[in-house]
């Protein structure tokens, strides 16, 4: 009967050890401004505050943290402060496994003006997945000619990242400009724009659409990085985008499919 019995209970050991090894983060993790319902993440009805995903001690592999292969769901409209950061990635994924960021339908970011570090930060993360779902949008309200404000701002702002997709967003009015103004929404000389990028690498941005902005997309390089060529395919736009390009700048608008070839200048 022992013989029974030993086989069994070892089954029992392996399969215990093997689960407890694997990491505990949460799949889905609901986000509105406000804290909803019973608070805990389950759904939009139950969602945790903006502030939950702005805490560092919510990233990492434990039990209800953000951490590879979890989505966060942003839930409803959230509205920022003039000159505020939103949302600040605080930790990474990884490859087959990233953090993604889903705006559920009709999730907006709207404030008088977002901070030049944008609405949302990736600052040195990895494997990153920011998806705007069916209308996701980032917007300014009163920035621009004849607005309250002429601030630099930006929708977001990738910062030294790597293995990161941008897809199915929308940013809207970040600097509003009428024909004559020769204000370009700056500060220190710095203008606005819809996506800045300082340093990437395996970059995808895809079904997304910038409009009234400075600079629609702009990218220079981080610590002395050179723009990337074209042998290092770094940045990939694609599906209906044209180019525009000045001096370490690339506008891009909607328009026919391309890929953008990027060199030193």
């Amino acid at each position: 009967m022992m013989r029974d019995v030993m086989p069994k209970l070892l089954f029992r050991l392996i399969v215990f050890y093997l689960f407890s090894a694997i990491p505990l983060t949460a799949n889905n993790i609901y986000i509105a401004q406000s804290a909803t319902g019973a608070a805990n993440g389950a759904d939009c009805a139950d969602a945790q505050p903006v502030s939950f995903f702005n805490s560092s001690s919510n990233w990492g592999s434990g039990a209800n943290q953000i951490g590879p292969g979890t989505t966060v769901h942003l839930c409803g409209t959230f509205t920022g402060t003039a000159g505020q950061t939103l949302l600040t990635f605080q930790g990474s994924g990884a490859s087959g496994s990233p953090v993604t960021l889903k705006f559920e339908t009709d999730a907006n970011l709207a404030a008088p003006y977002w901070s030049s570090s944008g609405a949302i930060n990736v600052s040195g993360r990895n494997w990153i997945v920011i998806d705007g779902g069916t209308n996701g949008t980032i917007q300014n309200t009163a920035n621009g000619s004849g607005l309250a404000y002429m601030a630099q701002s930006n929708g977001f702002v990738l910062s030294r990242v790597s293995n990161v997709t941008v897809k199915n967003l929308a940013i809207a009015n970040i600097c509003q400009h009428t024909l004559g103004d020769t204000n370009t929404c700056q500060t220190g000389g710095n203008n606005s724009g819809g996506i800045a990028i300082s340093g990437a690498t395996n970059l995808t941005i895809t079904k997304t659409t910038v409009h009234d902005a400075y600079t629609c997309i702009w990218y220079g390089g981080a610590n002395g990085q050179l723009l990337p060529s074209w042998g290092t395919t770094s940045v990939a736009l694609l599906e209906r985008f044209a180019i525009g390009m000045t001096r370490r700048t690339i506008s891009i608008i909607t328009g026919s499919c391309c890929f953008l070839r990027m060199e030193t200048l």
